[in-house]
């Protein structure tokens, strides 16, 4: 059994266990998460993937092994990590953008490229700090 494996049984032990707490649950629902990122990106994970990765089981650690914390400081836990997830999503997705917008401009820039998917055209939904152009919604494909 590789190690994905195991930790998958683990946390699939620890939310039937903790099935009642709803906090826990999503500590448990980050850590599935960010480890199924790290798994199928392996190398080419952000690298602030495992980072998070030990953070959320450091902070679900402390919270389990604290039977004294009150719901506040579990709640308050458990949002730092929601809050740190929700930024390398955005910084993943940030990086995959500008990636794209670098592999447009290659291919524009290069005719004998081969184009193996289409052509991404840089937009500024999304991205604020990305003044390239505005395409009208109408004109999305």
């Amino acid at each position: 059994m590789e190690d994905k494996e195991r930790i998958e049984e683990q946390i699939g032990k620890l939310e039937n266990v903790h099935r009642h707490d709803k906090d826990i649950l999503l500590f448990l629902q980050l850590l599935n998460s960010v480890g199924k990122y790290i798994k199928k990106r392996k190398v080419n994970a952000h690298p602030d993937a495992i980072k998070l990765l030990n953070s959320v089981y450091d902070s679900l650690e402390n919270v389990l092994s604290s039977p004294n914390i009150s719901s506040d400081e579990k709640r308050q836990k458990l949002l730092d990590q929601v809050g740190a997830f929700k930024k390398l999503k955005e910084q993943i997705a940030q990086k995959k953008s500008e990636s794209d917008i670098r592999n447009a401009f290659h291919n524009a820039v290069n005719p004998r490229a081969i184009r193996t998917t289409p052509l991404a055209i840089p937009t500024t939904h999304g991205h604020p700090d990305m003044n390239l152009c505005h395409i009208p919604p109408s004109l999305h494909g």
